[in-house]
C-alpha cells in the first residue's frame, strides 16, 4: 500500500486512499454545508457564530490561517465562498449562539460535520503511517481540539457552469498545509494536476522558475475521482516539516499543482447528486479539507506556513523591463 501511495504522489501529484463514507454520505454533507452557507450570508449573527479564531492577531501565522467560517479567495480572482470548520467550530458556534436558537439546517449540520471530522481523521492517520510520518499525526491531531488548525472547506463556485468551455476558473496553486484530501465534488472532469517539486516550490521567482511552471502547467493531468475512494495530495507546508515529523526518505515528496478549468459537456461528470447539492443552481460545490500542524506549532516558530511564492508560482511570460533591460 505505501508503494502506491508514494508512487501515486511522486508521479501524479496525488494518490487514491480510502474512505469510509460513499458518495453519497458525502454529498449530503456537502448538500447541508452549502446550506449552512446561504444562511450565513443572509444572517450576520449566523455567520459570526461560524467564524472560530484558530490563532491571535499576535502568533506567527496567524495572517495566513485567519479564521474558521465564511470567507472568500484572497489570492486569486475565483468567484466563489466557503465554509471552513474545524474541531473546534461546534461547541464555539454554541457559546456564541446557543443550539436552541440555531435554525434547523445548522443543528442538522452540526452532527454530520462531527462524523465527517472523525473519519478523516481516521483517513489521514492510516496515510500519515503508510508515509513514516505517524508523529505528524500526533502533531495535528493533538488532545486539545482548540489546538486542532484542520479545516474542512466546502466551496460553491458561483455560477460556475456558465464559465466558458476551456478558461482557467481555479487559477493554479499548491495547497498552503501540510496535506489535502478531496473530499466530493458536483461536477467532475475540472481539476487537472501534476507533481511539484520541493526544488521549484521554494525557488525565487525568477525568468527560469517561470518557465519551469510553465512546463509544468503544461503536463497537467485530470484528477478523477473513483468509487469508494478519495483523492490525498501534499501541500506547500510538507516539506517545512522537521525530520521528527516525517521520515527523511519521504520528505521530499513533491506537492501537488492543480488548476480547475471548465470542460466541455463530454468531459464532465456530474455527480447523481448535484441538483440535491446545489439546489438546481449553476453553482459547482466541492469538499475539501486541509492539515495543518497544531496552533501550539506555529505559536512556537517550530511550523511556519508556506508562502504565497511557493503556493502560487508566477507562469506568465515576462516583458522586457521584468528583466531590467529598459
Amino acid at each position: 500500500m505505501a508503494e502506491n501511495y508514494i508512487d501515486g504522489l511522486s508521479e501524479r501529484g496525488w494518490t487514491y486512499v480510502d474512505f469510509r463514507f460513499d458518495e453519497a454520505d458525502r454529498a449530503e454533507y456537502a448538500r447541508l454545508a452549502n446550506q449552512v452557507i446561504s444562511i450565513a450570508e443572509e444572517d450576520g449573527v449566523i455567520r459570526g457564530a461560524l467564524s472560530v479564531p484558530v490563532l491571535s492577531k499576535n502568533d506567527p501565522g496567524a495572517e495566513r490561517n485567519g479564521r474558521m467560517g465564511i470567507g472568500r479567495p484572497r489570492n486569486s480572482s475565483d468567484n466563489r465562498i466557503y465554509l471552513h470548520t474545524g474541531f473546534q467550530s461546534r461547541n464555539y458556534a454554541h457559546s456564541r449562539l446557543p443550539e436552541r436558537q440555531q435554525p434547523k439546517r445548522l443543528r442538522e449540520f452540526w452532527d454530520i460535520n462531527s462524523t465527517m471530522l472523525d473519519e478523516i481523521e481516521r483517513s489521514y492517520n492510516r496515510v500519515f503511517s503508510e508515509l513514516g510520518a505517524s508523529a505528524l499525526s500526533e502533531a495535528i491531531f493533538c488532545d486539545d481540539p482548540k489546538h486542532r488548525n484542520m479545516s474542512l472547506r466546502t466551496v460553491r463556485y458561483i455560477g460556475a457552469l456558465k464559465d466558458k468551455v476551456g478558461e482557467e476558473v481555479v487559477s493554479g496553486h499548491a495547497d498552503l498545509g501540510v496535506a489535502s484530501e478531496h473530499l466530493y465534488e458536483t461536477h467532475s472532469g475540472w481539476i487537472k494536476g501534476a507533481p511539484y517539486p520541493t526544488e521549484l516550490m521554494c525557488a525565487e521567482d525568477t525568468p527560469e522558475r517561470r518557465a519551469a511552471v510553465r512546463d509544468l502547467r503544461d503536463h497537467l493531468m485530470l484528477m478523477q475521482p473513483r468509487p469508494s475512494k478519495v483523492m490525498f495530495f501534499l501541500g506547500a507546508g510538507w516539506n517545512a516539516l522537521g525530520s521528527e515529523l516525517v521520515d527523511k526518505n519521504f520528505s521530499n515528496l513533491p506537492a501537488c499543482y492543480h488548476a480547475g478549468f471548465r470542460p466541455s459537456e463530454a468531459d464532465e461528470v456530474v455527480s447523481e447528486y448535484a441538483d440535491q447539492v446545489t439546489e438546481g443552481t449553476n453553482d459547482r460545490v466541492t469538499v475539501v479539507v486541509f492539515a495543518h500542524p497544531n496552533a501550539e506549532l506555529q505559536r512556537s516558530g517550530e511550523y511556519k506556513p508556506a508562502s504565497v511564492n511557493s503556493c502560487r508560482p508566477k507562469h506568465e511570460l515576462m516583458v522586457p523591463s521584468d528583466f531590467g533591460m529598459l
